[in-house]
């Protein structure tokens, strides 16, 4: 860059920031500072919320079911991110809390795609053939997707974020046939 270039980015950082040219790297390094703490708190946040929408989705397998617990729900809009970890937290509750004959599928809208998970116990997995690959890879196709995984745990996605709630039901449909229902 030329010199006369460099002065003019100086001089519209001094503008934006509001600060002294000498001032300049401690202003920036506190703005950095203060996204690093918004970004953290963001994480919490999400990890808080993650674990409300499992402790609602165990509540409905509950209340759900024949044979064994199971719960499909579309939990409206949701980045990438944050449906990731919302799997997590599912596979981990799983696993933690010992329920083994539970199964959930769960999709989202991630700006104009259609995500879905599949999380099932081992318990429902032998005992009446819940395959979370299928699971998805069912919910996936309504939605004009693909994707698969593990009998225990499956993530698919899809280019039709309109037909999620379609795309939840042939996945409902899988689990009424297993439970009996």
């Amino acid at each position: 860059l030329s010199l006369r270039e460099k002065q003019k980015i100086i001089s519209s950082l001094v503008t934006m920031l509001k600060a002294g040219e000498d001032l300049l790297p401690e202003k920036v390094r506190g703005l950095m500072d203060d996204v690093k703490q918004h970004q953290a708190e963001i994480a919490r946040l999400q990890q808080e919320s993650a674990s409300d929408s499992v402790d609602a989705l165990i509540k409905d397998a509950q209340e759900n079911g024949k044979s064994f617990p199971w719960a499909v729900k579309n939990l409206g809009a949701m980045d990438k991110g944050a449906f990731g970890n919302l799997a997590d937290a599912i596979s981990d509750r799983i696993r933690d809390e010992g329920l083994e004959d539970y199964a959930f599928v769960i999709g989202v809208r991630a700006g104009e795609k259609a995500l879905f998970a599949a999380c099932a116990g081992k318990k429902t997995v032998s005992n009446f053939g819940i395959h979370c690959g299928n699971l998805v890879k069912s919910a996936a196709k309504e939605a004009g997707g693909g994707g698969g995984g593990s009998p225990l745990r499956a993530q698919a996605g899809g280019k039709m974020p309109d037909k999620i709630d379609d795309a939840l039901q042939a996945a409902s449909l899988l689990l009424q046939k297993a439970d009996g229902s």
